[in-house]
């Protein structure tokens, strides 16, 4: 799990990783659905409807970089 600050909104969430079923569920949709996968992804990752429709568009696809870098365990970047 990984704590996120929000850049515009400045609120805080804590992360945590989509578990396999997800992924493969995800990854079997077509890829014309984009917007669509995005916002099913952050549901599944615990995100209802109601906390991303209040974000800034620029907010939720932090959140969204973030549960795929949960998931695919990538590094957190380390701010100076």
């Amino acid at each position: 799990m990984r704590e996120v600050t929000l850049s515009l909104s400045g609120k805080k969430f804590t992360v945590k990783p989509l578990v396999g079923k997800d992924v493969r569920e995800l990854a079997s949709k077509p890829r014309t659905e984009d917007w669509e996968i995005l916002f099913e992804t952050l549901n599944r990752a615990g995100f209802s409807d109601e906390i991303l429709n209040a974000l800034p568009f620029p907010d939720v696809l932090e959140l969204n970089k973030a549960v795929t870098a949960e998931t695919y365990g990538i590094e957190e970047e380390i701010k100076n």
